[in-house]
């Protein structure tokens, strides 16, 4: 049976070349650039990858949290220091977020982002993350502090969110905690609401941390308005 296999193999071989020189010749196809086999197998594998990276984003973007559920998107090419204050410091801030996020490819960092509301921390984490090219999530402590504030044992649909959150946070490339520290001014009717977001917080840091090695195993990037003293 084998040799009978490699019979049919060869004639069904002599027949796909003869019609290949056929449509060479008919068409005038330069042959000296067609691509190779191999060439042909590592386009496939590249396009398979980027699907598969696509379908995975998409996924994630399911669990973001964003303010008043609106999108938000920035990128370096959007900053601009002369909308701040002090035109030159913010010049100097996006020069210093450029070449972190030049940094970060090649190093997995944690970065935090301190300063008074509207001085660009969001913006930068975001641009910073977009200059990464990897999948990211973006988290808005005070919706996730919201979740929590749900009735969750009569809530299930809410419960199951919260869960698959803080699993896409754990999980996630690069994650963006926004604005942390907000929930703790808020008023929130389950007084228990802080207590909980902290347990999720903590389970979310050890959930990046490579504690084998040491290191940190995925990028954060945290954005807040309070002090130290504030945040302790």
């Amino acid at each position: 049976m084998t040799l009978g296999a490699d019979i049919m193999n060869d004639g069904l071989g002599s027949v796909l070349a003869d019609k290949r020189k056929k449509v060479i010749s008919k068409y005038g196809i330069d042959v000296s650039t067609l691509p190779t086999k191999e060439e042909l197998d590592e386009r496939t594998r590249v396009e398979a990858l980027k699907k598969v990276k696509l379908q995975k984003q998409e996924a994630w973007s399911t669990w973001n949290l964003y303010p008043a559920h609106q999108k938000i998107q920035f990128d370096f090419s959007k900053w601009k220091p002369d909308m701040q204050e002090d035109s030159s410091n913010a010049k100097e801030l996006g020069k210093k977020a450029y070449l972190l996020a030049k940094r970060m490819k090649n190093e997995t960092l944690n970065v935090l982002f301190v300063g008074a509301p509207g001085t660009g921390k969001t913006s930068l984490a975001l641009a910073i993350a977009k200059e990464l090219g990897k999948h990211t999530l973006f988290i808005s402590t005070a919706e996730l502090a919201a979740l929590f504030d749900t009735d969750l044992k009569n809530s299930p649909d809410v419960k199951q969110k919260l869960k698959n959150v803080e699993n896409a946070m754990i999980g996630i490339d690069v994650l963006i905690i926004d604005d942390l520290g907000t929930e703790g001014s808020m008023r929130f009717k389950n007084f228990g609401v802080t207590e909980k977001m902290q347990h999720l917080m903590y389970r979310v840091a050890n959930g990046r941390f490579n504690f084998e090695k040491n290191k940190v195993a995925r990028t954060t990037l945290i954005t807040t308005n309070n002090s130290d003293d504030e945040l302790n």
